[in-house]
């Protein structure tokens, strides 16, 4: 938009309109021509004042000013749901001019009455850099609030937008710790052993020197009733030559130093405080078994009262005359995991095969606080099964949405974890104190040195390229460990979960938020059973191709196959769109394949397409897997070649070709056309003898039943790993350009192979609501949620695979693994006519109007 327009912007007019003199009168658009379409910069939340928990800013632009609003508490769902996102187009209907009549400041508009147009905005993708716009000052006295402070209320600071653990904004320091350039006093120091014998009896102690051993990840304690204005704590253990003690950064302590301190760091530590430590919480697993531990103080670091002064020291000026422990890990091996007991704390490190999506659990079934984490399975060379790891968020986001496979990882202080399955459902969970470290980040870490690393990385120099990229994945729904083999009540959702009134899903599915996962169990009868090919065009495929229905080929024989794999490639191209645009008609798209209204089931609509001539694309680029040169830097004794990510072994794609394309966030669609709805899509069905009267008079049938392209894995690909990589992580907060035309041009993204899925009809014990869900069984090694399942065959009918979750396979003449068809399993259904059943229903918002809904295991009830 031309500068000489800017008098007539929409901000300005919008704000004209409002009267920024006048507190509390609202603009109220007349019509949808008069309403006001902004694109939104950023969304940011903080914590609000009673009654409500958080509130959020929104900073939106016209093109030519910029201004941030609060956003009314009306709206927080439109956030909590990722509708209203950074990206995102706003159509601005209310505003309102607010102040705080407590504090003599200016004042600001809030948002009203809004709805959100489009996902992807075309403003921001002609802007070069919205953030360096001018903006429009809304203060009546010009007055212009910090970047990261909050319009209302009185905090300090933003938090993150989908956590409380992680850092966030501009006021946290950054990692780099300003340089001393002189030398502690030894002779001045007090060792910690002296502090816990003499500290009743000064109140002023002598300087510290120790060495930090192990980090925590940030605890957040504000809540709205109390006023504190950075409320943060983070424990660091901190030891000398006398031993090893907690020391506790407070409230903007953290806001200095916690980036700044790290594992391996020796700090020099003046004017603090000495207390007793709280004993309820959590404490790592000293390395070093020699060492004693002072359990019974902790020190406490504070901005005033006193001022704590710390000081970083140079390894480089770290004398050994100091005395200082070594920081000293216990590594395992894969092949030692499953003689380990439960709670047993480990280091492991190992290349990154499989990285599942950023999800997110309530903390507490009330609350507002959710945790975040993520399924990761890393081999290390020691055993064919790799470790699986669910990985929480750490108050390391920039490594923890960085991980994907070929990377390598070393993950600390992790507890063993035995599922209820015994057979194959071992796996680490992280503990307060787990750090995490990727590719880039090796270096200098005193871990490098460790034995078992030095072995893993001899290993790594000799991987296989092409047979280690073959293992690799990204995304997909997956779950772990599997369900319990017998169902009690008090375990339906592993932590007690009772069972859910089929009255009641509806309810408690619409008040999930974005990413937000749960399991539900609920009681009743599969009263319909319908199989779908995935997507729904391999019926024409069939058709055309003359492909047999009677079995279904293992992947593998496509692999061993390249030619005829790499003749079924189509890459699909919107014909007319810009760089960016065909990201927002893709969205958009996906936006309208499947979508609730009021109360109502999914459907699924068909979309018109356009589609370019299919090309081939020659991948020139090289590219480099975990043991990259960044890592060869990481690990200087160990030098690693780095494995060719060009093999000419085809990359994994699905049966009929299909090519997924760009997509935001797992809220958008790849071009594949999917759902259930499509003509000729359907290929067999079964129903109870009580369907066709019970489904006339139901008074609610939630249809769940769209396999949706983000719950199927995608084959990982290093060339478009950016764009990979946004589809398995949370939405930001701040909006970024997309930069994937690089990456999608080498090559397209496929998922893993999937022939199709079930639709599961269960209708509740009183026949008044019935709920038809996805039932995606496991058929493949290469799913990663095999590496859940005993495997142990069963007769292939309906009710075992349903019991199960996997079918079995035969092997046929020449090595082939044979299925038995669709029809074959469904023609058993008989057996579950009227049987009472319960089922476990795992359920995640996957942002948007888009819920992911899957059938993981049956019951029979006795």
């Amino acid at each position: 938009m031309a500068r000489s327009s800017q008098s007539g912007s929409a901000l300005e007019q919008l704000l004209a309109s409002v009267g920024t003199r006048l507190a509390g009168l609202q603009w109220q658009a007349q019509s949808s021509d008069s309403s006001q379409v902004l694109a939104v910069l950023a969304v940011e939340r903080y914590l609000a004042d009673p009654p409500c928990c958080y509130s959020y800013d929104v900073t939106v632009t016209d093109g030519v000013w910029r201004l941030k609003c609060q956003l009314s508490s009306n709206l927080a769902s439109l956030v909590q749901r990722n509708v209203l996102c950074s990206g995102s187009e706003l159509r601005v209907r209310c505003v309102s001019f607010l102040y705080d009549e407590r504090r003599l400041a200016p004042g600001w508009p809030c948002i009203e009455v809004a709805d959100c147009v489009s996902s992807n905005s075309a403003v921001l993708l002609g802007l070069a850099d919205p953030f360096s716009l001018p903006s429009l000052t809304t203060g009546t006295d010009g007055v212009v609030r910090a970047a990261d402070e909050s319009l209302a209320g009185s905090r300090k600071l933003y938090l993150s937008l989908w956590n409380n653990e992680d850092p966030y904004g501009a006021l946290w320091a950054d990692d780099t710790p300003p340089v001393h350039t002189s030398s502690p006093e030894v002779s001045k120091m007090i060792v910690l052993q002296d502090l816990e014998n003499f500290w009743r009896s000064t109140v002023r102690f002598p300087p510290l020197l120790v060495k930090v051993m192990y980090k925590s990840r940030l605890r957040y304690y504000g809540r709205p009733e109390k006023k504190q204005a950075i409320p943060f704590q983070a424990y660091f253990e901190v030891a000398d030559r006398s031993g090893m003690m907690s020391m506790v950064l407070w409230n903007s302590m953290c806001l200095d130093w916690y980036q700044k301190i790290n594992v391996g760091s020796v700090i020099y530590v003046q004017r603090y405080s000495v207390k007793e430590s709280y004993r309820q919480r959590t404490r790592p697993k000293a390395g070093d078994t020699q060492i004693r531990v002072f359990n019974s103080l902790e020190i406490s670091l504070n901005a005033r009262d006193p001022p704590a002064d710390i000081q970083v020291i140079p390894h480089s000026r770290v004398k050994a005359e100091w005395g200082l422990p070594a920081v000293k890990y216990q590594f395992i091996t894969r092949q030692e995991l499953d003689s380990l007991p439960v709670n047993y704390t480990a280091d492991v490190i190992g290349l990154v095969t499989y990285v599942g999506r950023c999800e997110r659990i309530r903390k507490k079934d009330s609350a507002e606080d959710f945790w975040i984490y993520r399924w990761v399975h890393i081999i290390d060379g020691t055993s064919d099964q790799p470790f699986i790891l669910e990985i929480f968020a750490t108050s390391q986001p920039n490594v923890f949405s960085n991980i994907h496979p070929t990377v390598c990882l070393v993950c600390t202080q992790m507890r063993v974890v035995h599922g209820a399955n015994q057979n194959n459902a071992t796996y680490l969970t992280t503990s307060n104190e787990t750090q995490i470290f990727i590719t880039g980040s090796h270096k200098g870490q005193p871990y490098i040195s460790d034995p078992k690393v030095r072995r893993f990385v001899k290993w790594a120099k000799t991987v296989e390229d092409s047979e280690f990229l073959e293992k690799t994945s990204v995304g997909g729904f997956y779950i772990f460990p599997p369900p319990p083999e017998v169902f009690r009540q008090s375990d339906a959702d592993n932590q007690g979960e009772p069972l859910t009134c089929t009255s009641e899903l509806q309810k408690q599915i619409e008040g999930l938020q974005y990413k937000e996962r749960k399991r539900f169990a609920v009681q009743g009868f599969i009263t319909a059973v319908e199989y779908f090919p995935w997507p729904a065009r391999r019926v024409a495929a069939q058709q055309q191709h003359g492909e047999p229905d009677d079995l279904v080929q293992n992947s593998t024989t496509e692999q061993q196959e390249p030619q005829k794999a790499k003749a079924t490639v189509q890459t699909e191209v919107v014909k007319g769109q810009s760089k960016g645009q065909s990201l927002t008609e893709i969205n958009d798209a996906a936006q309208q394949s499947c979508y609730i209204r009021n109360r109502s089931p999914y459907k699924l609509r068909p979309r018109q397409r356009n589609e370019n001539k299919s090309h081939k694309r020659n991948i020139r680029r090289a590219a480099h897997v975990t043991t990259d040169s960044t890592l060869q830097k990481d690990f200087a004794e160990e030098q690693i070649s780095a494995p060719n990510c060009n093999s000419t072994r085809p990359v994994f794609e699905s049966r009929e070709g299909a090519v997924a394309q760009p997509n935001s966030d797992l809220q958008g669609s790849s071009r594949i056309q999917t759902g259930w709805n499509w003509q000729g899509a359907h290929c067999t069905s079964w129903q109870s003898t009580m369907w066709p009267v019970v489904k006339e008079h139901l008074s609610e049938h939630l249809e769940y039943n769209c396999l949706l392209p983000g719950s199927v894995p995608f084959k990982f690909k290093y060339d478009c790993k950016e764009f990979l990589m946004q589809q398995c992580n949370l939405h930001p907060a701040k909006w970024s350009p997309p930069d994937f035309n690089a990456d999608m041009s080498s090559g397209s993204i496929h998922h893993l192979s999937v022939d199709g899925y079930y639709v599961i009809t269960l209708t509740g014990l009183n026949r008044k609501v019935a709920i038809s869900t996805v039932f995606l069984p496991v058929t493949s090694p290469e799913d990663p949620r095999w590496l859940g399942f005993a495997q142990v065959p069963h007769d292939n009918t309906l009710f075992s695979c349903l019991m199960n979750g996997f079918i079995c396979s035969s092997t046929a003449e020449g090595g082939l693994q044979r299925f038995p068809t669709p029809d074959a399993i469904i023609q058993t259904a008989s057996s579950i006519n009227n049987k009472h059943i319960i089922c476990l229903l795992d359920v995640c918002s996957l942002g948007g109007n888009m819920v992911e809904v899957f059938l993981s295991k049956v019951y029979d009830v006795t």
